[in-house]
């Protein structure tokens, strides 16, 4: 289990505490074994214990995240452990009159001799100058500017070389190391101590300065993780070897020293060769996640480019365009993010009486000159080609090599096509459109992706296409009479509208004819249905034969026709009654002997100006006629009428 910095920290804190409470239970108690842990050693001084025992304590109180009061505790514990480092350096260069650790346990001091050094126990300079770098080091941790805080683990690296000079010494039994002139040494014990205080120090803000490198999850961090400790212990562990070696006569000086540099060199470059690896193969890794992630990132950016497309084209749905003008803007919102060179829309036609296929360019890039294009836009006969199969089959083909293809277009493969995707506009009805999208030189095979897109825009366009027949289909029953054949009622009112507004602007005449056949519901009474509806169709078809091909025929509901009568006036009346005696004959001619009907004709602009005005004046003429032919058309009773049909 990994230590957090937190629970290093802690830990240093209450080993140093619990290192100062048991040299002080050793002074008290006169327990050797707590004083300086072995014979050999320099017994700890009191105060040095009391300062470690204070120092753990403001480490404690300085951790994060802990209440004010604890904070201000902890810069008055660090203030006490600066100053008895201070006032002891004082007290050496003969600043101040009296001993300061002696100030606990006085009398045991007072006349104490180490035994192995023959000197007066006291606090070593070195311990002071350490105490007052710890001092500060706690005090710049107290400070609410993180650049202040950085100082702290300058005074903590300053005071961890300190301790590593008695630490090296005692362990290859160099004395000058550790001991300063006549001055007592500073304890092994108390080097330990130091160093994990001086360790808590260093963990306590872990993300700051040296720290925030050493802890982090760089490559930087890693390295220091892994190199600083070996770094340390191999050059100490070889050298002690080394000194022990010649100590118990293995080999001379001149060997050892040989033999040391070459472990040193051999161990060293295992070591840096070793990482090397590892970090050749942590780079190769960082690299190939790098590639997917950038494979990832243009996959989405693609995803959405493309779902953006889609979207583009479903909005076509909404607008009231035309199947060749929707598959225009289809094809050329696809050619955007497809990455194509030529996007095309592909039509059927005819040429010289043979089915032919036509392209029309819809997108190019400049990779397309003028002769490319014309090459492929000249179209191809039936049975050339792919395109001939994917519009007979109404099949998608996606081709990734279309110049080795046994049905490739020989001047199509001359120009370089490399990728070509046929797609059919397929609908309930026919298939007669297709975009054909290519990319040239570079072979650049179509993904799932790409295919996915270019049929979902050609199943869009099939619905948009059936979408506007199914709307073409409802406008032409809007607007045609289903026995007849003729347009009805509502088209004769938007042509009318449509007629007169053109007469009005072009300043030319105009006439509606109403008509409203005799004898259909007797017809239908005594004949049938049927009948009468085969009377309503021969009317209809006479009508046609007998006006200009440019005037316009309607069936205006029930036994009523119209007929708008371009470039009509006053003075041809008479031949437009004249053409209404013809078709009511022609009618009588196909079976129907009783045919008879009424009409009313009015003309713009000399008899009325309103589409309105014009309808109601040739109604009411036709009205006129229709009164006159019942006054005229003898009555039969009904005897007389059974007498006939006995008879």
């Amino acid at each position: 289990m990994k230590l957090t910095s937190a629970q290093l920290t802690r830990a240093a804190s209450w080993a140093a505490m619990l290192m100062g409470v048991l040299v002080l239970l050793g002074w008290q108690f006169d327990l050797e074994l707590l004083k300086r842990v072995h014979p050999s050693f320099v017994a700890m001084n009191p105060v040095t214990a009391a300062c470690f025992l204070l120092g753990g304590l403001s480490l404690q109180l300085s951790a994060e995240p802990q209440p004010r009061t604890h904070r201000v505790w902890a810069q008055v514990l660090a203030a006490v452990v600066f100053s008895a480092g201070l006032l002891k350096l004082a007290q050496v260069f003969g600043l101040l009159p009296f001993n300061i650790d002696q100030l606990l346990f006085a009398s045991k001091i007072v006349g104490y001799t180490e035994p192995i050094t023959g000197k007066a126990n006291h606090m070593a300079p070195t311990t002071a100058l350490n105490f007052m770098l710890v001092g500060g080091a706690l005090l710049a941790l107290g400070s609410k500017v993180p650049a202040r805080q950085v100082f702290a683990q300058v005074f903590v690296a300053l005071a961890l070389i300190i301790t590593l000079i008695p630490v090296v010494g005692y362990s290859y039994g160099t004395s000058e190391f550790y001991g300063i002139g006549t001055y007592i040494p500073m304890a092994l014990h108390t080097a330990f101590t130091f160093l994990v205080l001086l360790v808590g120090l260093l963990t306590v803000r872990p993300n700051l300065g040296i720290m925030q490198t050493f802890t982090g999850d760089s490559l930087g961090g890693v390295l220091a993780r892994r190199v600083l400790p070996i770094s340390l212990l191999i050059p100490l562990v070889l050298g002690w070897l080394r000194l022990e070696g010649e100590r118990l006569g293995l080999y001379s000086r001149e060997i050892g020293t040989s033999l040391l540099v070459v472990i040193l060199i051999t161990v060293l470059s295992g070591f840096l060769l070793w990482y090397a690896r590892v970090l050749h193969v942590s780079d190769l890794q960082q690299r190939f996640t790098e590639q997917q992630l950038l494979a990832q990132t243009r996959e989405m950016t693609r995803i959405a480019a493309y779902s953006r497309a889609i979207a583009d084209v479903s909005k076509l749905l909404e607008v009231d365009l035309s199947p060749e003008e929707a598959a225009r803007q289809t094809i050329r919102t696809i050619c955007q993010v497809a990455d194509v060179e030529w996007g095309s829309l592909v039509q059927l036609t005819s040429r010289m009486g043979k089915p032919w296929v036509a392209a029309q360019t819809e997108w190019k890039t400049a990779a397309v000159d003028a002769e490319t294009e014309r090459i492929l836009t000249q179209g191809v006969p039936k049975g050339t080609g792919m395109v001939w199969v994917a519009l007979e089959r109404g099949q998608t083909l996606f081709v990734d090599d279309y110049e080795q293809q046994v049905l490739r277009v020989p001047s199509f493969a001359a120009l370089g096509l490399r990728s070509v995707a046929f797609v059919p506009l397929k609908t309930s009805s026919q298939t007669s459109m297709l975009f054909m999208l290519a990319r040239l030189h570079q072979p650049r095979p179509w993904t799932p992706l790409d295919k996915e897109l270019l049929e979902a825009a050609a199943r869009i366009m099939a619905v948009s296409i059936e979408r506007q027949n199914h709307l073409q289909f409802m406008r032409e029953a809007a607007l045609v009479d289903v026995l007849t054949g003729l347009n009805n009622r509502r088209a004769f009112d938007m042509d009318l509208e449509v007629e007169m507004a053109g007469a009005k602007r072009h300043k030319h005449s105009l006439g509606v004819l109403m008509i409203d056949l005799d004898g259909l519901k007797q017809l239908n009474d005594r004949e049938g249905h049927e009948r009468g509806d085969a009377y309503l169709r021969e009317f209809a078809l006479a009508l046609k034969a007998v006006f200009r091909i440019n005037d316009r025929v309607y069936r205006l509901g029930g036994d009523e026709y119209g007929v708008i009568l371009a470039h009509a006036d006053p003075e041809r009346t008479r031949s437009i009654l004249d053409r209404m005696r013809k078709t009511v004959e022609l009618v009588k001619q196909s079976g129907f002997e009783d045919a008879d009907a009424s009409s009313g004709v009015a003309f713009y602009p000399k008899e009325a100006e309103l589409p309105s005005d014009l309808v109601r004046l040739a109604d009411e003429r036709m009205y006129e006629e229709k009164r006159d032919h019942h006054l005229l058309r003898p009555r039969i009773s009904n005897d007389t009428a059974d007498t006939v049909i006995k008879e």
